[in-house]
């Protein structure tokens, strides 16, 4: 798995830092399987509250009119399987997940002239895997809270931007709204972290899970030109997101 995971990624040496944190990750949960651990699949599904994380370069000069940024909301679901330690309060769930993260980017400038209301709003349809370590707080059946954080890397499906466009002023009112696919300057892979807690309901044969996370993403978003000065550019952007998911194992 690691060797794949290698191949994959040639990004330098914050890629293979993640690819080692991946395979120590698949060795324990081998580890784990072959000592007849408690083992159950499931799926979930939920929503997520999307932004990105804004890294400025510079300052913005004085008069220099900056837009502001807001989140998107979106689906996220899949499947995900459920390994529990004998004897200990701990267990590792690993998943695979369809999600939607992105942002809104709202600019209104003003002039003598007129005025331009322009939003754009950026949507990336990832695959992502988190691998999560839990912690399940002991209380009498059939509720068990639990508390998980692990590493999450993501592979970049899709790209979407709309922009709509108003604008006002001595040359007359104009609206714009246009989509575009395949956004090029999206980077094809993310990796960051992934915490939170949640609830599972021992239901007969059925377990039921219900649970909430934030995703902190690490890596920039956007693609920069390989002949770009360090520490000088666009600002960096990285993945931010709330998710509440519902879920059922079996």
């Amino acid at each position: 798995m690691a060797f794949y995971l290698q191949i994959f990624f040639k990004n330098g040496e914050c890629m293979k830092r993640n690819v080692g944190i991946f395979a120590v990750v698949a060795g324990l949960m081998f580890f784990i399987y072959s000592a007849e651990a408690q083992v159950s699949f499931g799926v979930k599904g939920g929503i997520s509250i999307a932004n990105q994380k804004i890294g400025e370069p510079t300052e913005p000069q004085p008069g220099e009119l900056m837009p502001t940024y807001s989140s998107i909301e979106g689906f996220v679901g899949g499947a995900f399987v459920h390994i529990g330690i004998p004897l200990v309060p701990f267990s590792v769930q690993g998943e695979v997940l369809y999600t939607q993260k992105g942002r809104k980017r709202v600019f209104n400038p003003t002039t003598s002239f007129g005025s331009i209301d322009a939003m754009s709003t950026l949507t990336l349809n990832y695959l992502e895997i988190p691998v999560l370590a839990k912690f399940n707080i002991p209380l009498p059946a059939p509720v068990t809270p639990n508390l998980y954080i692990g590493p999450a890397v993501s592979f970049l499906l899709s790209s979407k931007q709309r922009l709509q466009l108003k604008s006002t002023g001595l040359w007359g009112n104009t609206i714009q709204d246009t989509t575009a696919g395949d956004v090029e300057y999206i980077q094809k892979n993310d990796f960051g972290l992934a915490f939170g807690g949640g609830v599972d309901f021992n239901l007969f044969a059925t377990r039921v899970t219900l649970d909430a996370r934030y995703t902190l993403g690490l890596k920039d978003v956007y693609k920069r030109p390989a002949d770009a000065p360090e520490g000088e550019g666009d600002p960096t952007f990285t993945n931010r997101a709330w998710m509440v998911l519902f879920g059922v194992a079996f």
